[in-house]
């Protein structure tokens, strides 16, 4: 079977909760689907109680839709535009209660203007404001949106970051250094490359108010993969630039190195609950502000060499796609939640899953590409 695991949206949903399982509950096939519809070639998000799609035509065209989780039904549409990547190009944020916030283009004349629009739960425009081309949207802890405007050239970036409330109030305005990477538990963190050759990156993390907490300076000759924040605890992970090596590092909140560790060259990093979860091709590791908690090799998998594709949940749970089994872990402990076997018959076919924790698992059938008629979005809760 081909397979793709889809992200989650751990970083636009505030709220983890920790889970406590004894026992693993198997499945030899999955139960009976809630539901299932007709889709074109779609990314899945799930935020709180909302559902959205967000879907490519033939002809590149992509439309953003807003789903009843309870039948599948679309409850309403809305344009964007073949550029727009959502959880890539930060074009699109979705805040809990189920608001969508959309950087997009109108023609006026002879050239694009950008606006930053803002639709409640049922599609409805609340505000727009004006934006501009290389904009970036971030949604952050408290449900505030943050549109970062970067300028500026190597070694020089800035950044006007602007804030708003979920009705548009303008909160904050200011120039940061640096560019922003991502927003994270109350943070927002930029980076600044200093050179071409060295790759020496300066990391700053500012809180919510805008005001600067640490500036940790990377080694010469190495980059930054990656960086999250956990109980005011700073995980980075580095890569060396000459031999490739990675480097795990923990930080406190005045940007001190509390501990170092040498990684697998395939790892990559994301937060769950109140831990950080470090995947590679075929294996797991929790760590904490202390070190390693606990680790899970998949033995099989290194045999046959099938990598496993991981995705975390609101709700402590890892989701860990291993070809021909799909489990869920406990995120406190690695321990199986649910292991479902994958049908044989399904090994020539294209599917993606979307993990959205509470048990609820969302299959995509792509078999068939860009074919409406035969490509299906299916809901399973696993219970």
């Amino acid at each position: 079977m081909k397979k793709v695991c889809i992200p989650t949206l751990f970083l636009l949903i505030s709220l983890f909760l920790p889970v406590t399982t004894l026992y693993a509950k198997s499945f030899e096939e999955l139960p009976p689907s809630k539901w299932s519809r007709n889709i074109e070639d779609s990314d899945i998000y799930r935020t709180g109680d909302h559902l959205f799609l967000h879907s490519s035509t033939p002809e590149m065209k992509r439309f953003w839709y807003g789903i009843d989780d309870t039948t599948g039904k679309i409850k309403y549409t809305l344009n964007t535009t073949p550029m727009v990547v959502f959880g890539h190009g930060h074009h699109i944020i979705v805040g809990n209660n189920g608001n969508t916030y959309m950087l997009k283009p109108t023609q006026h004349k002879s050239k694009l203007v950008w606006y930053l629009y803002a639709y409640n739960s049922t599609g409805k425009q609340l505000w727009v404001k004006n934006a501009q081309k290389n904009d970036r949207l971030f949604l952050q802890k408290d449900g505030t949106i943050l549109l970062a405007s970067p300028f500026g050239s190597l070694g020089n970036f800035k950044t006007m970051v602007y804030t708003y409330t979920a009705n548009g109030k303008q909160i904050n305005k200011k120039q940061l250094s640096g560019y922003v990477d991502h927003v994270q538990e109350g943070y927002i963190f930029t980076v600044n490359a200093t050179s071409n050759d060295a790759l020496s990156f300066p990391i700053k993390a500012y809180d919510a108010s805008l005001q600067l907490v640490f500036t940790y300076n990377v080694p010469p000759h190495h980059y930054v993969r990656s960086i999250v924040a956990i109980n005011d605890n700073f995980f980075v992970l580095l890569t060396n630039q000459k031999n490739k090596n990675n480097k795990l590092l923990c930080l406190n909140r005045s940007g001190k190195v509390r501990w170092s560790e040498s990684v697998d060259t395939t790892a990559f990093i994301q937060p769950t609950a109140s831990h950080v979860l470090i995947s590679t091709d075929y294996s797991l590791m929790l760590y904490n502000s202390k070190g390693l908690l606990t680790k899970k090799a998949f033995p099989d998998n290194k045999k046959s060499k099938t990598m496993i594709h991981i995705q975390t949940s609101s709700d402590n749970h890892i989701f860990v796609d291993q070809g021909n089994l799909i489990s869920i872990l406990d995120g406190a402990n690695l321990h199986a939640i649910h292991k479902i076997k994958v049908p044989e018959e399904d090994k020539d076919r294209t599917i993606l899953y979307y993990y959205s924790g509470n048990d609820v698992l969302y299959v995509r059938d792509m078999s068939s590409g860009f074919d409406k008629k035969n490509s299906k979005l299916s809901k399973y809760v696993l219970k």
